[in-house]
Formats: structure tokens, C-alpha cells, sequence
């Protein structure tokens, strides 16, 4: 299931490819509604390792939602949130730092020395 995967990393962006096309495909896989889907609900039952960025001006998905998910994780966690980034432009607003951050996150979630 979802929620025995090895870890999880979730960037604000990640719903906006979906296409209609992809979401039936993932219904159909996953036998589940999307529109009955709750994020909530799913991270609380995640025991793995999970990694938010977020930008902090994203216009899809408010900033304030991806914090309430981070909340809820019952699982080690890493929240980074991406200043002046929008829905879509994480990596412009700050690649460098985004990548270390998930570097570092990758290492200590799998004990890499």
C-alpha cells in the first residue's frame, strides 16, 4: 500500500501535473475517487520518512496547507519552505538550497555517513 513505501518527498507542485487523463489512470490503479482523497487522513497513516517544500507564496496550494500536512505526519519529518517561490518555480527560486537540503534529508532518512 501507499503508506508502506519507503519514504515520501512532496514538493507544492506535484498536483499540477495532473492531467484528467492521469487522474483517471491513478483512480483506476489505485481504486480509489480522487475527489474523496485526504491528504490528512493519508499522511497520518505514513511511518516512513517524509521531505515537504513548499514556496511560501504558492498560489494553488496555500502555504498554510502544506504546513498543516507537515503537522500531521507521524513519522520523521523535514519541512522546507522555499521564500518568494510560487506554485511552480521552486527550483528557480532556490535550487541550490533545495537540493542540499533534500540531500541531507536522503542521507540521515537512510543513515548515510
Amino acid at each position: 500500500s501507499i503508506c508502506e513505501s519507503s519514504g515520501w518527498i512532496l514538493a507544492g507542485n506535484f498536483e499540477a501535473i495532473w492531467s484528467d487523463r492521469a487522474k483517471s489512470k491513478a483512480e483506476q490503479i489505485g481504486k480509489f475517487q480522487i475527489q474523496n482523497a485526504s491528504p490528512i487522513k493519508t499522511i497520518q497513516a505514513v511511518r516512513n520518512p517524509v521531505f515537504i517544500a513548499h514556496g511560501t507564496q504558492d498560489d494553488y496550494i496555500p502555504f498554510a496547507d502544506g504546513k498543516e500536512l507537515y503537522r500531521n505526519i507521524n513519522a520523521k519529518k523535514t519541512f522546507f519552505a522555499i521564500e518568494n517561490a510560487t506554485h511552480a518555480n521552486m527550483l528557480q527560486q532556490n535550487k541550490d538550497a533545495l537540493q542540499n537540503k533534500l540531500s541531507e534529508f536522503i542521507r540521515e532518512s537512510l543513515e548515510i555517513k
